[in-house]
């Protein structure tokens, strides 16, 4: 399962930026998964494996070198960012939650 949604950035023009997700609350909760994020469940603390995308694309988007890089322009900029569900299967149905810091650096 693949939902997208998006971010927003708005910079001074010319000014660079990367923005870098970090691991979320749970990260390697997920005992089949251990090298995932994880959302946590409200009822039965299960946890439910994810994966963060940037665009449409099929690599999973992790820290450093993988930041989404832009360069401002003054106006709102919108950058599709994507979540994908691992074995929905294997976990009860319940509410699934994760926090997760996105760190945004200009230069």
């Amino acid at each position: 399962n693949y939902t997208a949604g998006e971010l927003m950035v708005r910079c001074n023009p010319n000014i660079t930026y990367n923005i870098t997700p970090g691991d979320g609350q749970n990260f390697g909760q997920a005992a089949d998964r251990p090298d995932m994020r994880a959302a946590m469940g409200t009822t039965w603390s299960a946890y439910l494996p994810y994966t963060l995308h940037r665009m449409s694309s099929a690599i999973p988007w992790g820290a450093g070198a993988d930041a989404i890089t832009d360069y401002g322009n003054g106006e709102w900029q919108y950058h599709t960012v994507g979540i994908k569900a691992y074995d929905m299967f294997k976990v009860p149905g319940d509410t699934y939650t994760d926090q997760v810091v996105l760190t945004l650096d200009y230069f």
